[in-house]
């Protein structure tokens, strides 16, 4: 044995399968990627607030180039996709992290 006492553990194996039907709705995955990233790298924070953060620090930098305009086109975003902006990411769908990260890419094709 390699552990004394040996650990009462149990153990299971999890698959997971992406759902490949709401995935063709992401216009650019990077952005989406960073969207779901940013959102839920501060603790407690509202989605707007823990995405601008996440941006200002660099993180997730890479969604909104120019730093000025960080506020307003998150701000332009969450309108856009219909989101209120203080919704917590936890509390937020699929769809809705879809429809936020496309209008975050739309907004960052036009700057």
């Amino acid at each position: 044995e390699l552990f004394k006492p040996p650990p009462r553990v149990d153990s299971c194996v999890v698959a997971l399968t992406p759902n490949l039907l709401k995935s063709r709705d992401v216009a650019d995955r990077a952005a989406f990627d960073l969207t779901v990233k940013g959102a839920f790298e501060h603790r407690r924070k509202t989605c707007y607030n823990s995405l601008r953060i996440s941006v200002e620090k660099g993180a997730c930098g890479a969604l909104f180039p120019k730093k000025e305009d960080i506020g307003v086109a998150l701000r332009a975003a969450f309108e856009q996709a219909g989101i209120n902006p203080l919704e917590r990411p936890e509390k937020m769908s699929l769809e809705a992290f879809i429809a936020l990260s496309n209008s975050i890419a739309e907004i960052r094709s036009r700057s």
